[in-house]
Order: C-alpha cells, then sequence, then structure tokens
C-alpha cells in the first residue's frame, strides 16, 4: 500500500510540472513552427440567404388578372432590357389595351386643352373656376396615362394580336416563382434583380455583428457591406457585397456561411496541440526546455487553430513533431 502511494505521489508531482527537458527526448524528431498573429477568426457557421435588399429589385405589376401567364425566360437567367420575358393572354388583358389607347388619346386632348388654355388663364380672359376644372381633368389623366405607360413602355410587339409580350424593363437577373406565377390584378409578375444588388443575407448574433468582417462560401470570401442597426430577437440582417462571378448564385439560394470576426488572435499548426489536465495545451521551446502553455482555442483556420492572443506565445515557436512522445514525458509515462 505504502508503494502504491508513493508511485501515485510521484505520478502527480511530475503531472504538475509544465516543463520537458529537451535531453529526455533523446534521439526523437524534434520540430517546430512559428506562431502567426491574424486579426480576424472564424466563427460558428451561419445561414446565409442569397438575395437583393428591400426595393433594389425592379419589380413588374400585372395591370389586370391575366388568364395565362407564359414565361420564354426562366428564374435565375441573366435578362438585358428589352428582352422577352413572359407571354400575357386573356380577355382582360385585351381590354386593358383597349383602355390604355383610349386613355393615350383622352391624355393627349387634355394636355393640348390644357397648353391651349394656360395663356387665357394667366391673361385673366379664362375665370378662375373653368381653369381649375381644365387642371384637374388635365392631373388626374395624367396620373392613370403614367400608371398605364409604365406597363406600355414594356410591351414588345407579338405576332399574336390576342396577346402582350412583357419584355424586361432593365437588364439584370430574372426572378419569380415558377411553381406559381403571378396572375392577378396588381401582383408581382416578375422582378428583375441589378447586376449590383444580389447579395447574401446572414443572421448575425447581436453580441458579434459588430466585429463582424467578411463570409466565406467555398472559396469565394465576401466582405460585409452593411449590417442592419434593429434587431430582430437577437439576431441583426448583415449584408455582403455585391455577388460576381463564380460567387454569382440564383436568388433564393440557402447557404451555410462561414463568418470571420475581427478578433486579435494568434494560429498555431493542428499538430501542435494536445489536452492535458482537461484543457488544450501546446509546447512552447524555450531554451532547452518545452514549455506547456495552455490555450483558448477559438475556432477552425485553414493554417491550424486560431486561439486567443497569449503575449507568452507571441514570437515564439511550437512543437509540431513528437508531440505525443513530450506529452508523455509531462504525464510521467517516460520518467524513470
Amino acid at each position: 500500500m505504502r508503494i502504491t502511494l508513493f508511485l501515485l505521489l510521484c505520478v502527480a508531482g511530475v503531472a504538475r510540472a509544465q516543463d520537458v527537458p529537451l535531453a529526455a527526448l533523446g534521439d526523437l524528431d524534434l520540430r517546430y513552427a512559428p506562431v502567426e498573429v491574424i486579426d480576424r477568426v472564424p466563427g460558428a457557421p451561419l445561414r446565409g440567404v442569397v438575395r437583393a435588399r428591400g426595393g433594389e429589385d425592379y419589380r413588374v405589376l400585372l395591370p389586370r388578372t391575366a388568364h395565362r401567364a407564359t414565361f420564354v425566360a426562366v428564374p435565375g437567367q441573366r435578362v438585358a432590357a428589352g428582352e422577352p420575358v413572359v407571354r400575357l393572354e386573356g380577355p382582360e388583358i385585351h381590354h386593358w389595351q383597349l383602355e390604355f389607347e383610349a386613355v393615350t388619346e383622352r391624355h393627349a386632348l387634355a394636355e393640348a386643352r390644357y397648353a391651349r388654355n394656360r395663356p387665357l388663364y394667366e391673361d385673366g380672359a379664362l375665370p378662375a373656376e373653368r381653369w381649375a376644372a381644365i387642371q384637374d381633368s388635365f392631373l388626374e389623366l395624367s396620373l392613370e396615362y403614367e400608371h398605364m405607360r409604365h406597363f406600355g413602355e414594356l410591351l414588345l410587339p407579338d405576332e399574336d394580336e390576342d396577346s402582350l409580350l412583357v419584355g424586361a424593363p432593365i437588364s439584370g437577373m430574372l426572378h419569380f416563382d415558377s411553381r406559381e406565377p403571378a396572375r392577378g390584378e396588381r401582383e408581382v409578375l416578375f422582378s428583375v434583380i441589378p447586376d449590383d444588388a444580389l447579395h447574401v443575407q446572414v443572421e448575425v448574433p447581436v453580441d458579434r455583428a459588430e466585429n463582424l468582417r467578411d463570409l466565406a462560401v467555398g472559396d469565394c470570401r465576401l466582405a460585409i457591406a452593411s449590417i442592419d442597426r434593429a434587431a430582430d430577437g437577437f439576431f441583426v440582417a448583415a449584408w455582403s457585397e455585391a455577388l460576381r462571378g463564380d460567387c454569382r448564385w440564383t436568388p433564393g439560394t440557402v447557404l451555410s456561411i462561414n463568418p470571420r470576426y475581427a478578433t486579435a488572435a494568434l494560429v498555431i499548426p493542428r499538430a501542435a496541440l494536445f489536452q492535458w489536465q482537461r484543457e488544450a495545451h501546446v509546447f512552447v521551446r524555450d531554451g532547452e526546455q518545452l514549455r506547456a502553455r495552455p490555450v483558448t482555442v477559438l475556432g477552425d483556420t485553414a493554417g491550424g487553430y486560431a486561439v486567443a492572443r497569449d503575449p507568452a506565445l507571441a514570437d515564439s515557436e511550437v512543437l509540431v513533431a513528437s508531440v505525443s512522445a513530450a506529452q508523455g514525458i509531462l504525464l510521467g509515462l517516460g520518467s524513470e
């Protein structure tokens, strides 16, 4: 019993020691790597959605209910301004076309009447009540005409007289729900997202949002363009820079995002890390000794593990070969 107790105390005494003499490792292969300083550390993955920020996409509304909407382009396709997008069919659409022609003619007459009578009113030759009626009629028709004209400008020549062919208002990426295209009056028929308006949007914890710097998706590294000031519960919305080239996905795509935050930290090789006393440690070379230093792992990086900044580790070298052997001596397994 006394011998067993003596051995346990010896092992415990060795385990408390944090230094391993280099001589104790004999002819083992001892290699070291420098500790790198970084200013950004990875965080837990976030859910990202590809979309345009509110108001940045150009939406085309149906002026009347359409019995049939046949798209000649597909969602995610890049379209040029004026390129055909959808063909609309139905009696209401034909009625709208006749109404637009009538409103255009009435607006031209009202505009001519307004221009003809304005000098008379300014010279006092036209009563104020008469001029007010002319002015009100012209303004009312102008609003109706402009409202219909915006859609009318999107119409393209079509061989079928019973349908309307609608083109893209601007150049960009086409977006609509192909599973259930809009057909009702004043519904969004489709939208076009400009080339510089497609982003990845992520929900970031409020306490980390201020330090968020960029997002990574595979080989794509995206800088942060803006972060909302208003929170939704424990999270705020952050938006990446505009998507370009190979880092451009279809709107609505859900991505697994690797965020990076502005934090002073160090990077150590993965081979240098070992567990001791239930904590992560590395061996730092100090003269003829290897000194075990605890580290706090912040995340995984391409170059190794990001750990919390420790002045004792800065500008130092850590052991990356024969780490298990040194750990065994630390635990007293190799001591005589």
